[in-house]
């Protein structure tokens, strides 16, 4: 296994607070005129783009952002570059493999402690 495959060059939350400050300056609009097309205060849209854990942003909050941003959310897996040094996985396999994943990070998801409200 390399390195890149190890470890992604960002976290979930650096890219999605990353997408959100991008998308905000683009419009040329501040965080108070985002937080009140939200309906939050402005601290809120601070604290939401500099939000560095995955899974420290919630869904609804991340929906309301982009509503307010006049924006859809896409949510896209890409492969991360690796070493070809075995056979390609049959379609059933990576099925399971992703299958795996999704229980152990749901598992992960319910003990984890609820993160801040951002409403």
């Amino acid at each position: 296994m390399t390195n890149e495959e190890q470890k992604p060059q960002a976290s979930v939350g650096d890219m999605i607070s990353g997408a959100i400050r991008k998308r905000r300056k683009a419009l040329g609009m501040t965080q108070k005129q985002l937080a009140s097309q939200v309906g939050v205060l402005q601290p809120n849209i601070a604290r939401l783009e500099s939000s560095k854990k995955a899974g420290s942003i919630r869904i609804g909050t991340l929906a309301a952002a982009a509503r307010g941003l006049k924006s859809d959310i896409e949510i896209k897996l890409v492969p991360w570059k690796q070493e070809v040094t075995e056979e390609p996985m049959s379609v059933e396999a990576a099925a399971e493999c992703i299958a795996q994943s999704l229980k152990t990070w749901f598992a992960a998801k319910e003990k984890a402690e609820p993160p801040e409200v951002d409403t």
